[in-house]
């Protein structure tokens, strides 16, 4: 959804200076660029998971493990055993940065949709004649070659793609909740294991070795 806001804030936003205490600002320094989106999806995903080091305090707090709640319910512990875990892994990246984060490669297989999502909305453009063009890091244009045969432009396969989840996610986060609890797919083709792979109700692979497991009982 950033996308589209980021479009309309582009168009609709003044692209004129202010001035308050001698620093000058504008609220449209120009077009919406990947570079602002990378940093609101950043920013809205960030506080989204918990930091694993929350289990430690669960941990000292109940009483079948170190049952210590005093020093559980303390914020001041908390707030620096969380910190210093986290200082921790940002220390040991930095470490590693010449492996792990100079690379252009180094991708978090977590990050690669969103990688592909951003070059879907942001480096395509249509020619002249109508032929849709993905553009460069350098700046040019080059052609966005069809693969294994497909007519479909990445732009055009990821809106596709989005409304198909949501149409999914709608039916089985909302309308019909149990559908995500067994392995009612599985039912079309019992034996197929890489059906199971995919419409999996837990994780795919577990569902799999399960469903492995039964069908041979």
């Amino acid at each position: 959804m950033s996308h589209p806001f980021g479009l309309a804030l582009a168009y609709i936003l003044p692209s004129r200076y202010f001035s308050i205490f001698g620093f000058r600002f504008t609220l449209n320094p120009g077009k919406w660029t990947v570079k602002e989106h990378c940093i609101v999806t950043l920013m809205s995903t960030v506080s989204l998971p918990t930091a694993t080091a929350i289990d430690i305090v669960i941990a000292i707090s109940n009483r079948n493990f170190f049952n210590d709640p005093e020093k559980g319910r303390n914020y001041g512990f908390q707030f620096l055993v969380i910190l210093s875990t986290q200082f921790l892994g940002f220390g040991i990246a930095g470490l590693a940065r010449e492996i792990l984060v100079y690379p252009s490669s180094m991708i978090w297989p977590l990050n690669l949709a969103k990688v592909s999502l951003f070059n879907a909305l942001h480096r395509r453009r249509v020619d002249e004649a109508g032929e849709v063009q993905v553009e460069s890091a350098a700046g040019g244009a080059m052609e966005d070659h069809k693969v294994n045969g497909w007519k479909i432009s990445m732009f055009r396969f990821c809106l596709y793609a989005a409304i198909a989840s949501f149409c999914w996610l709608f039916l089985t986060a909302f309308i019909a909740p149990f559908l995500t609890f067994f392995n009612w797919p599985t039912w079309i083709a019992p034996t197929n294991r890489k059906l199971s792979i995919i419409m999996g109700s837990l994780s795919g692979l577990v569902s799999a070795a399960m469903d492995h497991h039964w069908t041979r009982r």
